[in-house]
């Protein structure tokens, strides 16, 4: 959140989300808990989520309810939002690049003009805007 004061912008810190995961067995398979809703996650091609695959979910939900809520707003006949989404990853010396692809599809009476307004307003959701700007992440605190 921004706030401006004298002239310049300053950045107001606010919790968005705080998630614990526990994992208490020999294998990789953990559970991650908001305190409200638990999910298993695991490494890839084991019994749960995937790393990954929980960036990629937060990702798309985020569009689709971006989406969603535009659409109500605007009046739009969509009665089904469905996000499809994948990432690669490539890595060129030091430089690690990493691409998602989304592939949105509409069902309803929904015009080609909404759906692309739809997308555009998708990609302003929060988790797009987090995963495409600077992300700090803090060394880890022993407690």
């Amino acid at each position: 959140m921004l706030s401006t004061k004298n002239g310049k912008v300053n950045f107001k810190t606010e919790k968005m989300a705080q998630v614990s995961l526990s994992n208490n067995g020999d294998t990789f398979k953990s559970i991650a808990s908001n305190g409200k809703v638990s999910i298993a996650t695991d490494q890839p091609g084991g019994e749960g989520l995937a790393p990954m695959e929980l960036v990629l979910s937060g990702l798309a939900f985020c569009k689709v309810a971006t989406m969603r809520h535009v659409a109500k707003q605007k009046g739009f006949d969509v009665t089904n939002i469905k996000a499809d989404l994948s990432s690669e990853e490539s890595e060129d010396g030091a430089n690690k690049h990493t691409n998602v692809k989304v592939e949105v599809t509409f069902e309803g009476d929904v015009t080609e003009d909404q759906k692309q307004t739809l997308v555009k307003q998708g990609d302003n959701c929060h988790v797009h805007q987090v995963l495409s700007g600077e992300i700090d992440i803090q060394d880890i605190e022993l407690v």
